[in-house]
């Protein structure tokens, strides 16, 4: 984790309000779901449970070994 859970928590409160400003928004919904998910990818980054480009890796490795 790269933050305290007291600041965890402060964190994914924030990101329910975001959510809430982007659904609310007149933006279109594919650019809505991009918004929020690579927010919460970030969020996730915080909290240690996010590798940006783990999946890409672990795919590779398994079609380089078929």
């Amino acid at each position: 984790m790269k933050t305290n859970p007291e600041m965890m928590l402060v964190i994914e409160s924030l990101l329910d309000s975001y959510r809430q400003e982007v659904e609310s928004s007149p933006t279109k919904p594919l650019t809505k779901k991009i918004y929020i998910k690579n927010t919460e990818n970030f969020v996730r980054w915080i909290a240690g449970s996010f590798h940006p480009g783990a999946k890409t890796r672990i795919l590779r490795k398994r079609v380089k070994n078929k």
